[in-house]
């Protein structure tokens, strides 16, 4: 099972292997329903942290540093995250984890794109990734995923996923800082190939 999303994504992206480059547009309904108390303050320390990290960032872009498409593309998810943490770190960290992942093992460039694609030097989605029904509650986390490659004509692929949160909350213990991305790093991970 917990292979499942991974073995899903290479289903759909098996054909564009040898073409370059992936670009992952992963989308949501923009909602999370969350019961779980503890999420509140962790999404407030998150928020600071993304936007603290945006701040500084601008700051050394104002300098004049250059950087790649590919970086562009990370930095106007951040952007995006940065605005609404609450709902967008789902959708940032399952594009930063498949963009580390098929990095690795795909010869050209990697994209991701959050909500919607803002910078049209990426050209289209590859993958669309659509996230919704997402729920967190003192026992589990779960969600609605539908994958498809625009591309083609073939049925998206539809999957559910759930997780309970006690192997996410021990997986975070020790992090002292941005614990809704960590809690999210530890979703994702624990339904990839590692």
């Amino acid at each position: 099972m917990k292979q499942l999303l991974f073995l899903t994504l290479l289903f759909v992206t098996a054909q564009l292997y040898g073409q370059a480059p992936i670009h992952f547009l992963i989308t949501s309904d923009q909602q999370i329903n969350i019961t779980e108390p503890l999420c509140e303050d962790m999404i407030k320390e998150t928020t600071q942290l993304f936007k603290q990290g945006l701040r500084r960032t601008e700051k050394v872009l104002k300098k004049g540093l250059e950087i790649t498409l590919a970086q562009s593309a990370v930095l106007e998810a951040y952007r995006n995250t940065a605005r609404n943490p609450r709902t967008e770190v789902p959708l940032y960290r399952l594009g930063s984890h498949l963009v580390q992942s098929y990095s690795m093992t795909h010869l050209s460039e990697v994209y991701m794109s959050t909500q919607n694609i803002s910078l049209t030097a990426l050209g289209p989605a590859s993958v669309e990734i659509s996230l919704s029904n997402i729920t967190v509650s003192p026992s589990q986390t779960s969600m609605d995923v539908i994958v498809k490659n625009p591309a083609t004509s073939t049925a998206p692929i539809r999957t559910h996923l759930s997780l309970a949160n006690d192997i996410l909350l021990q997986d975070m213990e020790g992090q002292p800082e941005a614990r809704w991305y960590f809690f999210w790093n530890a979703f994702f991970r624990a339904y990839s190939n590692h």
